[in-house]
């Protein structure tokens, strides 16, 4: 659920994120602590029924286990930072500071 952080990079940096200045890291540690924490204490306080309902709407097999979902929530990251940086890349007026996603 919540990795020492040392762990939990190595965990991003193996599924290919970027970390491509300090902001990554930040990025990646600020998801670390608010975003996948709360959504584990909240996938805990579902019962089975409304768990299944809640990985069905998100497009998980609804008998997917924590360790599934939270390896697909890691995979989407990474994701979406490859493709922030690649969007960055080719447009010089992404180089401004990025909004919040919370």
């Amino acid at each position: 659920m919540v990795y020492p952080q040392n762990t939990y990079l190595t965990c991003l940096l193996e599924l290919g994120g970027a970390f491509v200045d300090f902001s990554d890291y930040e990025h990646a540690l600020l998801n670390q602590h608010i975003w996948l924490f709360s959504t584990r204490v909240y996938w805990d306080t579902l019962s089975v029924a409304e768990r299944s309902a809640y990985l069905e709407r998100r497009g998980v097999p609804p008998d997917a286990t924590w360790d599934m979902y939270e390896e697909m929530l890691l995979k989407n990251d990474v994701v979406y930072s490859i493709n922030l940086w690649r969007s960055r890349a080719g447009d010089p007026y992404m180089h401004t500071p990025l909004p919040e996603r919370f």
